[in-house]
């Protein structure tokens, strides 16, 4: 959104949050060997937002994704 206060942080990488929302999807809708296969894809994606070699998939989403309730946890 125009004027977010996170925007310093995400930069145009704001679409990283659409990545585990895909992910989320795809399991809830049982195709569980796409949602792996767009996990594998991706884990190692990089960006440089907000420093160089930052991986929000792998190291922010995902772990909050897996540890605090999967899909109770987008919702919240």
């Amino acid at each position: 959104m125009k004027g977010s206060p996170a925007f310093n942080i995400w930069g145009n990488s704001d679409s990283h949050w659409a990545e585990i929302f895909i992910y989320d999807v795809l399991k809830g809708i049982n195709r569980v060997d796409d949602a792996e296969k767009w996990k594998k894809q991706r884990v190692n994606v990089v960006s440089n937002s907000p420093r160089p070699n930052t991986y929000w998939f792998r190291d922010w989403f995902l772990p909050i994704y897996e540890d605090y309730g999967e899909y109770k946890v987008l919702n919240r």
